[in-house]
């Protein structure tokens, strides 16, 4: 069973976060003592698509390794997606348990976290009144025993109420949204996901966008994971490997 901080401890205190970030920095140094883990990522979704959005905050973990993590999650996996469990009774699973041992079963597993010297990955959807606003993925090293059954039952119960605080800063914030860009920005992806092309206004919006993972730096022009995730999806769906829309909605730095 889980030890250390409890979790009307841990709830609390993500409460008192001022922001996204500042919450999700707040519970990753405070969760490794009741669930200990060796790497992380946080992320806030949309949740009308179930896509990720910012913040994300990643734990020893390279910035690169996210966008390769999420290929795999949008084109090869099968096992525990987010989108299923997202829709699941319990959104939280472990990859040791789902398999039943077995996590060679996994394409992820064996192409990304065998690699990288990962034994087991907890994930969990921050969902409420049935809409995702948050994933998690936990990481534990070979040598260290899976996530058991205690520790997943932890996670579900600060899902709820985490996903709410999420949520609550989402609300609108009147002015946030007047003045500001206008135009369309395109930025324009080749088939194996790298940047061809910007045309000034993306590069002038792409100015706004909070600091988080870089997925792509090319033409000079360094491109959020959610705006690389979106592109990837959009192919996702073209290739008829899942999912109905490739849109997220996220506040710039200026609070549009």
């Amino acid at each position: 069973m889980p030890t250390g901080i409890g979790r009307d401890e841990l709830i609390s205190r993500a409460g008192r976060a001022d922001s996204p970030h500042t919450m999700f920095s707040t519970l990753a140094t405070q969760l490794r003592r009741a669930v200990p883990y060796d790497a992380a990522v946080w992320r806030a979704t949309d949740p009308e698509t179930g896509m990720i959005t910012s913040p994300i905050l990643a734990e020893n973990i390279e910035d690169h390794s996210c966008a390769v993590y999420w290929q795999y999650e949008l084109f090869t996996e099968k096992i525990n997606l987010f989108r299923d469990l997202a829709r699941a009774p319990v959104p939280v699973a472990s990859l040791w348990e789902s398999t039943g041992g077995e996590p060679d079963r996994s394409a992820l597993y064996r192409g990304f976290l065998e690699p990288r010297g990962v034994h087991d990955e907890l994930r969990a959807v921050l969902r409420v009144d049935g809409r995702p606003h948050g994933y998690i993925s936990l990481f534990r090293e070979k040598g260290r025993a899976a996530f058991s059954s205690g520790e997943r039952r932890f996670i579900e119960e600060l899902g709820t109420p985490i996903a709410r605080r999420l949520r609550s800063f989402a609300k609108y914030r009147p002015g946030s949204s007047d003045g500001g860009l206008t135009g369309t920005g395109l930025l324009l992806f080749d088939a194996g996901g790298a940047l061809v092309s910007a045309n000034d206004e993306a590069r002038r919006y792409l100015e706004e966008m909070p600091e988080g993972p870089a997925s792509v730096i090319a033409l000079g022009i360094r491109i959020p994971l959610w705006v690389h995730g979106t592109a990837m999806r959009a192919r996702a769906i073209a290739e008829k490997h899942g999912g109905d829309t490739a849109r997220i909605r996220m506040r710039s730095r200026t609070g549009r």
